[in-house]
């Protein structure tokens, strides 16, 4: 392997690493969202309950 295919396989790595990391992200986002829908949802519910 030469000097310039091995740089081009270590920026093929390093993309694919950060893509992985973005997805990653990506899902930890979509997990807080989720989270936060259902606390809010689990709120607006406790506080009918309390109207009622």
């Amino acid at each position: 392997m030469n000097a310039e295919s091995f740089k081009s396989f270590q920026a093929a790595l390093d993309q694919a690493g950060s893509n992985a990391a973005f997805s990653v992200c990506r899902q930890d986002y979509k997990v807080l969202q989720v989270a936060a829908t259902t606390i809010m949802a689990g709120h607006d519910a406790s506080n009918d309950m309390v109207a009622f």
